[in-house]
């Protein structure tokens, strides 16, 4: 900075090697009207440039970043210098599962951000594992249950299916009628014998 004005200077050499010269600057200082200030730099070819201190080492990658839930954006580890400046080539991956917004890589476990907290039924237990991207769950035998069966009776768990046993229909309410009931919405049915006959021989009235 001179007098409050930066200063920029370009300056393309024509031949290799060193090169010197004199800015001067004139002011309206009564003390001093004028500067010198002496320039002074080394001229190299491109190939010599890309060795440069600014680009002596292009081995730091910019860091890699997660641009969505499925993609990770990287960069190759070697970069090329270009006007004095490393590039590095961008590399675009699509994430087998997920990209880890908090780590930023990929995520290659298909049981990532899987919870097993919810079983078919309650012939199950609730807190399940997963495995290969889906849950089990262990049977929650023995334990009382509803098959949503009106006929059948003490239904309890085994290997996670809700199974009841079925009611007995075999005990008519009386002699006029069949031995095999039918149950049905939860009430034993039996037909009237056929031969309208009783035990005892006489005729059954009829229902």
């Amino acid at each position: 900075m001179v007098g409050g004005v930066e200063v920029t200077i370009t300056y393309f050499p024509q031949l290799l090697g060193t090169h010197t010269s004199t800015l001067t600057i004139d002011t309206n200082d009564a003390s001093r009207q004028k500067y010198h200030i002496l320039l002074k730099g080394n001229a190299v070819s491109q190939r010599e440039q890309n060795t440069a201190v600014n680009c002596s080492i292009c081995n730091s990658p910019p860091p890699k970043k997660c641009i969505d839930n499925t993609r990770l954006r990287t960069f190759s580890e070697q970069g090329t210098c270009e006007r004095q400046a490393c590039v590095y080539k961008e590399i675009l991956y699509q994430c087998e599962i997920a990209c880890d917004q908090t780590n930023h890589k990929c995520i290659d476990d298909p049981c990532y951000n899987i919870q097993c907290d919810n079983p078919p039924n309650n012939c199950y237990k609730s807190d399940g594992t997963c495995i290969n991207g889906a849950c089990q769950y262990a049977f929650n035998d023995n334990i009382t249950c509803n098959d949503d069966n009106p006929c059948t009776e003490n239904d309890i768990c085994t290997n996670g299916v809700c199974r009841g046993q079925t009611i007995d229909c075999g005990s008519p309410p009386n002699e006029c009628f069949d031995n095999d009931g039918q149950c049905i919405n939860g009430v034993c049915h039996w037909n009237p014998r056929s031969d309208n006959i009783c035990n005892t021989g006489d005729f059954c009235a009829p229902t």
